[in-house]
């Protein structure tokens, strides 16, 4: 888990280094729509995410688990 979390951190660090004054506006214009889709992309996970997060509380609720939600955070 740990390796995945570097290995993302350091491709965001990378991403961010870009030189985006040596880009022309048709690259930079890609990468624009690029990251667009890459937020969407990311929102609709998180989205999806917290609907089964949701589930997940309201069966422990119909079971009336003795788990505090503190628990989930």
């Amino acid at each position: 888990m740990n390796a995945a979390k570097n290995a993302a951190a350091k491709k965001i660090e990378q991403e961010s280094k870009v030189d985006l004054s040596a880009k022309s506006v048709g690259q930079l214009k890609r990468m624009e729509m690029e990251q667009q889709v890459r937020i969407l992309t990311l929102e609709k996970e998180l989205n999806n995410a917290r609907m089964v997060f949701a589930t997940m509380r309201k069966v422990l609720s119909r079971q009336g688990s003795s788990l505090s939600p503190m628990c989930f955070i």
